[in-house]
């Protein structure tokens, strides 16, 4: 869980930081089989919002801030295009591994 906490980090995307932690409160899994289950769930929600990141982030920054804004937009969503995916893989694996534990 640390570990995915510091590449959730890197992709600087607040809102995605915010959901992500949120969810993770919310859904603790309670056995191996929902483990899985929501491990890819948040394997597919991670990919979906990096993939689609990289579009919907520099446009909201330019709406936001202009040229700059569109800039840190266009840096936060090539970031997260890396960190979401990886992250949720090790997702995957770490819900997995609750399920197991508990």
């Amino acid at each position: 869980n640390t570990m995915n906490k510091g590449l959730i980090m890197l992709s600087g995307d607040k809102e995605y930081i915010h959901a992500k932690e949120i969810s993770d409160i919310k859904n603790k899994p309670k056995t191996t089989l929902s483990g899985m289950w929501q491990g890819t769930k948040s394997l597919g929600t991670s990919v979906f919002s990096g993939v689609s990141g990289v579009v919907t982030k520099p446009v909201a920054g330019a709406q936001s801030g202009g040229i700059g804004g569109f800039f840190k937009g266009a840096g936060i969503g090539l970031a997260g295009l890396v960190t979401k995916p990886v992250s949720g893989v090790v997702d995957l694996v770490s819900k997995t591994s609750q399920g197991i534990e508990t």
